[in-house]
């Protein structure tokens, strides 16, 4: 089994490394604006109030104000651009067990003398751990690169961004994993598990732009990742934790369970 797990994290080591140095280049460029941003944080509230309200209830943000790192970060950074990046590698590792299927090598797999449970988890907290290293590395590159600077940051808030991300990135790890049980074709996993991630980011903001709408948003995995709570304000809600926890456990068991029973 841990030959498994190390077997799927060498696979990965590469495009793992390519996506961290890309996270932390997007963060110094970030990092590098953000004193000039700061210093003209009125003006743009202003200008940023003067946008139609659909438009900022779509997005969740009633005003833009950059007097912290943080509420600057979790706007510009880790609003889209680095949740993006966790889809990406989460679905793309994810897709594992249907790459081993597509290419062929799964029966080297399934001839070793380890059930197929053992395989599956291995390859999926091969996943976890992918995951946990990319977070670690993009989210406290942040706090290293703002001591450089100089810039005032809070670190307790990182911490709970940090988890955050991770949990809704092995949620999206787990979606991927279950439609890796099911398919065949890594195409497949990634058309099925991308457009599910599409679907909830529409539905999140189609929640925030018609009122009659609104009870959409708990169907989508993107209301419950809130940087503008959990990095702006340091704090970390009880539900998102929960949902993202029982999301994944959920489709981390169905997918176990078709793996298990299905023909290969």
């Amino acid at each position: 089994m841990f030959t498994i797990f190390l077997k799927t994290i060498n696979e990965r080591r590469v495009s793992l490394v390519a996506y961290a140095v890309f996270a932390v280049l997007l963060l110094m460029m970030f990092m590098s604006l953000y004193p000039s941003i700061q210093e003209n944080s009125q003006q743009l509230n202003e200008l940023f109030q003067s946008y139609p309200q659909g438009l900022k209830d779509a997005f969740g943000l009633e005003e833009i104000n950059f007097d912290t790192v943080e509420k600057f970060l979790s706007i510009q950074y880790f609003g889209f651009m680095w949740p993006m990046l966790v889809i990406v590698i989460a679905i793309s590792v994810g897709a594992s067990l249907a790459w081993e299927k597509e290419e062929g090598t799964i029966s080297v797999l399934l001839s070793r003398p380890i059930s197929r449970l053992k395989i599956f988890f291995a390859q999926y907290l091969a996943g976890v751990s992918i995951l946990a290293v990319f977070s670690l590395i993009s989210v406290f590159a942040a706090v290293s690169i703002a001591s450089v600077n100089g810039i005032d940051y809070i670190f307790k808030n990182f911490l709970s961004i940090g988890f955050l991300g991770f949990l809704f990135g092995v949620a999206v790890l787990s979606v991927a994993t279950f439609f890796s049980s099911i398919f065949s074709e890594k195409s497949r996993v990634l058309v099925f598990s991308g457009g599910m991630m599409l679907t909830m980011y529409t539905l999140n903001v189609m929640a925030g732009l018609k009122e009659a709408l609104e009870s959409l948003k708990y169907f989508s995995f993107f209301h419950y990742y809130d940087p503008s709570v959990a990095l702006a304000k340091g704090e970390l809600e009880f539900s998102a934790i929960m949902v993202f926890i029982f999301m994944a456990l959920v489709f981390l068991t169905f997918g176990a369970y078709i793996f298990n029973k299905k023909d290969i």
